[in-house]
């Protein structure tokens, strides 16, 4: 299938820099098979923000438990909007694996490389483990517990957001519940 791609950030940034929009449009195509997808995308800025990108991403389910996926791209989205508002772009690589047991029940370990233009690279790992601790016909519980960590070869020598190294942790409670429903239409 072929399919559009849009994205769109904005920022007030300090020090007089002024109101910054990040305006991308893109195209692609998908291909899927029964254990396989794959996309590739071509974006382009809107206006004077960045170059032309390419995306390669792909997505391995060699059973009903396993999926490994992995992404390139040549203008990355994971680089902060002060560092493409000074003309920085950068490329990167992520990959995931995901273990589920079940549906409510899953483990999914992602890292990410990303090489920036002015000389800085940043590595990133993030697990996620989500599982449900109570379901009924009407009301779902689950929680997930979520370990991040980054790391920068540049420090604090760059005018963006750019620590040596962070590290969050996160325990989210989520609640889904049927509110109303009447033959095929549900509110949730």
């Amino acid at each position: 299938r072929v399919f559009g791609h849009s994205y769109y950030a904005t920022a007030e940034l300090p020090d007089g820099e002024g109101d910054v929009d990040i305006n991308r449009l893109g195209v692609g195509g998908e291909y899927r098979a029964r254990h396989f997808t794959g996309t590739v995308e071509i974006s382009e800025a809107l206006d004077n923000t960045g170059d032309a990108g390419v995306t390669l991403a792909g997505s391995w389910l060699p059973n009903d438990a396993w999926t490994v996926s992995a992404m390139l791209q040549s203008y990355s989205l994971l680089v902060p909007i002060r560092a493409m508002n000074q003309g920085i772009d950068g490329e990167s690589a992520d990959l995931a694996v995901q273990y589920r047991w079940n549906e409510g029940h899953n483990i999914r370990f992602a890292g990410s490389y990303v090489d920036f233009s002015d000389g800085n690279t940043r590595k990133v790992l993030h697990i996620n483990h989500y599982h449900r601790v109570f379901e009924n016909e009407h009301h779902t519980i689950a929680l997930m517990e979520q370990a991040y960590w980054s790391e920068n070869s540049a420090g604090d020598d760059v005018l963006y957001y750019n620590p040596d190294s962070d590290y969050s942790l996160g325990l989210t409670f989520l609640y889904d519940g049927i509110l109303w429903r009447r033959y095929e239409k549900q509110f949730s």
